[in-house]
């Protein structure tokens, strides 16, 4: 939370408050302030405070990483079928 909120902000972006086992700050007085939209820039909302979504529209980043998961995982497949661990750790490999 910034310390001196703009007056004039609708929309705010947030980044996850806290990492795991941390704690969540506490409501700021004057919260929802004059805010229409709250943005979050993960997908989970694991580690945002309740009050956040007390208020104005939330929306999530969902599907965002879709694509990059996706060929993770068809490069992991791959990487199984090939033996590329196998083949990397040998000498010449």
């Amino acid at each position: 939370m910034p310390a001196e909120w703009p007056r004039d902000a609708d929309v705010f972006v947030a980044a996850p408050f806290r990492r795991a086992g941390g704690d969540l700050p506490a409501q700021p007085p004057g919260w929802p302030f004059n805010l229409r939209w709250v943005q979050l820039v993960s997908v989970g909302i694991d580690f945002y405070p309740d009050w956040l979504f007390d208020g104005p529209v939330v929306t999530a980043a969902k599907r965002t990483s879709a694509t990059a998961l996706a060929e993770f995982s068809l490069a992991a497949i791959f990487a199984a079928a090939k033996r590329f661990p196998e083949i990397l750790g040998q000498p010449g490999g």
